[in-house]
């Protein structure tokens, strides 16, 4: 589905094409998925289906913050325990 193959100049690089099997894989999984989202959405207006993709996206918005506050609720949990306690405050 992929090919590596050496970049000519530097040994250290790998140049990584798709294959026309790669390819063709693709194309199916495009043709899967919209065949997918024409019936997920059967028998919805174009409002609604408006209305559910803004619900969606303030979901994954609200699901970002919250991924964001664990992460710096947990770096903070980290910072603590790492910070050394005869730290002397200046005014």
């Amino acid at each position: 589905m992929i090919r590596r193959e050496s970049v000519e100049n530097d040994g250290r690089l790998k140049k990584i094409t798709v294959t026309e099997l790669g390819k063709r894989h693709d194309e199916n999984a495009l043709k899967a998925i919209k065949k997918i989202e024409n019936n997920m959405f059967n028998g919805m207006s174009e409002e609604e289906i408006i209305l559910f993709n803004k619900l969606l996206e303030k979901c994954v918005t609200n699901l970002e913050i919250l991924c964001q506050d664990e992460i710096n609720q947990e770096n903070a949990r980290i910072f603590k325990k790492a910070k050394p306690q005869n730290i002397v405050k200046h005014s």
